[in-house]
């Protein structure tokens, strides 16, 4: 008798993390947004992700850095254009 041949072991795949957001649309806008689904062919949620994916593309928002917390700020706090942030509107 031949010996039995093993499998091999398939590794798990990690499973993926989805999170859920909510906004509020008026009628007129839900009707064109389901007017552009039909004539794109598209759902309206790949609708909305096939529009994040173009805004990102557009201005680039992977390259902002993180903000890390507990660190020393010795040249004040800037906003997202690179501009210093006035006293006023700190707090």
């Amino acid at each position: 008798m031949a010996a039995p041949v093993r499998k091999k072991s398939v590794k798990a795949r990690k499973k993926t993390k989805f999170r859920q957001y909510a906004f509020r649309i008026s009628d007129t806008e839900k009707a064109r947004y389901d007017r552009l689904c039909a004539y794109e062919h598209l759902g309206f949620k790949q609708l909305i992700k096939k529009a994040l994916r173009e805004y990102y593309k557009q201005a680039d928002l992977e390259d902002l850095e993180a903000e890390i917390e507990n660190q020393l700020d010795l040249f004040g706090p800037v906003d997202l254009f690179g501009h210093p942030v006035k006293e006023k509107k700190r707090k």
